[in-house]
């Protein structure tokens, strides 16, 4: 079981899934993810020392607590389709650019987003982060 589990494990996802380790807010062990791209699975590995997959996803999301989107914007609506039951059951956070949360909400079927945008810097561990979340995440849930 991951408490993070990440749908895309390029670039961004990455960094992110590295700077949450490096930082102590999780253990790698807490930590999994998945890309259809198994080089960018193996950097993501690599790099955060936690788990990828390129197959089963679907036992993956039934497992995590928090569900990280960390694919390009017009990949998303592939990139979900047949998962929203599970999704719907959630925290979803995303980093999809130009993607509401009404859009999230419709996708995934969840009521618990988070939409965060990190910069480019995050890529060296010195970006900034703004978060934005959707009316049922409470305020527990955003300070985590």
């Amino acid at each position: 079981m991951s408490k993070l589990f990440f749908i895309g494990t390029g670039k961004m996802a990455t960094a992110i899934a590295g700077g949450v380790v490096r930082a102590g807010v999780l253990k790698s062990s807490e930590i999994a993810g998945f890309d259809v791209n198994s080089a960018a699975a193996e950097t993501f590995k690599s790099v955060s020392g936690a788990d990828a997959f390129c197959a089963g996803l679907e036992k993956q999301l039934e497992t995590a607590e928090y569900i990280l989107i960390a694919v390009k914007p017009q990949m998303l609506a592939d990139a979900l389709t047949g998962y929203r039951e599970i999704l719907k059951e959630k925290t979803v956070l995303s980093i999809a650019a130009g993607v509401t949360i009404e859009k999230l909400e419709a996708l995934t079927g969840s009521k618990r987003i988070v939409r965060i945008m990190p910069n480019t810097p995050a890529l060296v561990g010195e970006g900034v982060t703004a978060v934005c979340r959707g009316d049922n995440i409470t305020d527990e849930e955003y300070e985590r």
